[in-house]
């Protein structure tokens, strides 16, 4: 879902060798509520497959938010049920 942008105004999307992102996890909201999530920070720079570094195309990872999304709440509820037994 990552990709960064080569071209004449960054017109054509290219592939990434990957990303760096740092996950945080939280156990309550704001106010002491449980609620168990998790913060990613993504950093802007990424290196091309040329080798270039350039900045994120943020579309391709905006377009991918509710995939992601879905993804980590599946995975987050496995790993619930796993550790605790809870059921959904």
């Amino acid at each position: 879902m990552i990709r960064t942008r080569v071209g004449a105004a960054g017109c054509r999307q290219v592939r990434t060798r990957g990303m760096v992102a740092a996950a945080f996890d939280h156990w309550d909201s704001r106010a002491g509520d449980p609620n168990l999530h998790t913060h990613v920070v993504v950093a802007n720079e990424v290196q091309g497959t040329d080798g270039a570094w350039r900045s994120v195309d943020g579309r391709t990872s905006h377009a991918a938010v509710v995939t992601v999304s879905a993804l980590y709440d599946a995975l987050l509820a496995d790993e619930v049920s796993r550790r605790l037994g809870a059921t959904w």
